[in-house]
């Protein structure tokens, strides 16, 4: 499925992520350029030695809006904001 900035749930995006690689294309909040990155939370897609920090990266509800991500194509933690997010494919949108 295909989501945007008005219809991705923190919760939706975390679900999605830890289900398979997905595709999230987002403004950057430093100088609003946009961003495409491959990205997952899927256990045995990231590294081992990262792969314990998974159920702890996920902020809880401290900042709702950030989701911390494991970038695939640079091999290192990233986030983005939902309210930044112009799209966002799940695993099955990016595999067509």
């Amino acid at each position: 499925m295909i989501y945007h900035s008005n219809n991705i749930s923190r919760e939706i995006a975390l679900q999605e992520l830890q289900k398979g690689i997905c595709q999230v294309m987002f403004n950057k909040v430093k100088d609003n350029s946009v961003r495409t990155i491959l990205c997952t939370l899927m256990k045995g897609t990231i590294p081992a030695k990262f792969e314990n920090a998974v159920d702890a990266v996920y902020m809880p509800q401290e900042i709702p809006d950030i989701v911390p991500v494991w970038d695939i194509e640079e091999g290192a933690w990233k986030s983005f904001r939902l309210t930044r997010v112009i799209e966002f494919r799940d695993s099955t949108e990016i595999m067509k």
